[in-house]
């Protein structure tokens, strides 16, 4: 049982009143339930901004969060050198020079397989 405003006095009047007992003034149905505190319905959570913005934040935090989890999951790629040796003939050995040949090491990449 909640109390109202009278609209003839302004004095309270309960919900459950058929009269105001202070000024006999009638009251109907519709007149107490308007007044009544909690009776309205307010916006809906639908047409809420603020509701749209909950629903999208979670939406991209969940997103960002699989993309993390499956870069994560992933074996990074083995980024090793490994070293190439050749021998090149120096053109003072090919005249006869007593030196030997070069040998000459170089740090090669892997090519990725896909």
């Amino acid at each position: 049982m909640a109390l109202v405003d009278c609209p003839e006095c302004g004095k309270q009047v309960s919900t459950l009143a058929v009269a105001c007992p202070h000024c006999g003034f009638p009251l109907s149905r519709a007149a107490v339930e308007s007044q009544a505190p909690g009776r309205g319905r307010g916006p809906s959570r639908w047409t809420d901004p603020g509701f749209w913005i909950i629903v999208v934040g979670l939406a991209v935090v969940i997103v960002l969060s699989l993309v993390l989890l499956r870069q994560a999951g992933r074996e990074p790629e083995a980024d090793t050198t490994v070293p190439v040796t050749t021998s090149q003939a120096s053109a003072t050995t090919q005249a006869g020079d007593s030196t030997g040949s070069a040998t000459t090491t170089n740090a090669v990449r892997p090519s990725a397989s896909v």
